[in-house]
């Protein structure tokens, strides 16, 4: 007769281990899209972090890469963060980021012209981070580079609330041609008064009605309004000196432009906002009293996640367990082949592959559960 212990603690530990944590949580889907074609599909991602949620939906035929883009809703890369209550202002929660690479003679749109390969959760402790690739495929004309990818990186540090960060990084060949960041600050739609203004440490700029060249030296900006909704904004930091310019514009959504300077592989950024305060406080605040903090974490981050040892080590102790009691033949040599694979991962030190297996694990595990909770049930 079997252990009762262990189904012990599987109804013991099973809320935990069938979710993602109290951190990160991916949801994932995947629709038909018949209105774009038979065989059509969406891809639908929505990454949860503490203080943020990241959303993306791409369009493609089944079974291909390349994103089918020309109709609303057929692509969104948006962010839910800074918007106060009730509105849709803030970060755009459809489209935040747009990032154009170049390879050679060729440019791309690479956040939407392939679809998402996946989201990798790379830290859930005090740090949250989470890789979204996509695959520049036949984007690149080198034969050696056709693995390549755009990575965007998403850092939530519980220990500076009201700030996210981002790195966008291409791997070789490859470069960084364009990035793009959009918002709404206070709210979509506003009065047929309202006036969208970009401020510098130094200068203002009423940004509605042409684009506007920003300074070189600028490193930060706060984006707020005029006229209407003017206690709601939001406020972002980068590196200035990767930038041949910076420009901004719109008087519906803000688009800040970067363009990198010749040969850049990597960007890095500091997402943030303000509510319900008078716009000119909010912004003497933020470039008087917390840009420096933030600018220094901004500086300073390591990027390479921090896995935590006692968590891998807990979880494979518990599957061990699992699968010697209750296991059958086929997912005992399944369970042996993935630590295998995360063996060779760690050894390869991609992050991202170790991520990916590591997701492996999780969703043999939920299945392993689930159908031995079902034998009991």
């Amino acid at each position: 007769m079997k252990k009762i212990f262990p189904v012990v603690l599987l109804l013991a530990v099973v809320p935990g281990l069938l979710g993602a944590g109290p951190g990160v949580v991916i949801k994932r889907e995947t629709d038909p899209a018949t209105e774009r074609g038979p065989d059509a599909i969406q891809k639908k991602l929505r990454i949860t972090l503490s203080q943020a949620a990241l959303r993306y939906r791409g369009t493609a035929k089944r079974g291909d890469i390349r994103a089918i883009t020309g109709k609303y809703g057929d692509h969104f890369l948006g962010l839910e963060f800074g918007a106060s209550s009730g509105s849709h202002g803030g970060w755009d929660r459809w489209n935040f980021l747009e990032v154009r690479v170049r390879s050679g003679r060729h440019i791309r749109e690479a956040t939407s012209y392939n679809l998402l390969e996946d989201a990798y959760v790379l830290e859930d402790s005090q740090r949250h981070m989470v890789a979204l690739r996509w695959p520049l495929g036949d984007q690149l004309t080198a034969k050696h580079a056709k693995n390549a990818s755009l990575t965007l990186t998403l850092l939530d540090d519980a220990s500076l609330p009201g700030w996210l960060f981002l790195r966008v990084s291409v791997d070789a060949p490859a470069t960084l041609d364009r990035i793009v960041l959009g918002c709404y600050p206070g709210n979509t739609k506003g009065p047929e008064s309202r006036q969208r203004w970009v401020a510098t440490p130094d200068r203002q700029f009423n940004v509605s009605d042409k684009p506007t060249h920003l300074p070189a030296n600028a490193s930060a900006l706060a984006i707020f309004n005029r006229l209407g909704q003017p206690r709601d904004g939001c406020l972002l930091a980068y590196e200035s000196r990767s930038y041949k310019s910076v420009n901004a514009t719109g008087n519906y959504k803000v688009r800040t432009l970067f363009q990198p300077k010749s040969g850049r592989r990597e960007a890095v950024f500091a997402l943030g906002y303000f509510n319900d305060t008078p716009a000119d406080d909010a912004t003497a605040r933020f470039f008087r009293d917390s840009l420096s903090a933030v600018r220094r974490y901004l500086e300073r981050i390591d990027w390479e996640p921090v896995p935590d040892p006692k968590q891998v080590q807990d979880q494979q102790q518990f599957l061990d367990r699992v699968v010697t009691t209750y296991g059958q033949s086929g997912e005992a040599k399944q369970w042996a082949s993935l630590k295998q694979a995360y063996i060779q991962a760690r050894g390869g030190g991609d992050p991202i592959h170790i991520a990916a297996v590591v997701r492996k694990i999780d969703i043999f595990k939920q299945n392993l559960l689930e159908r031995i909770l079902a034998t009991f049930s």
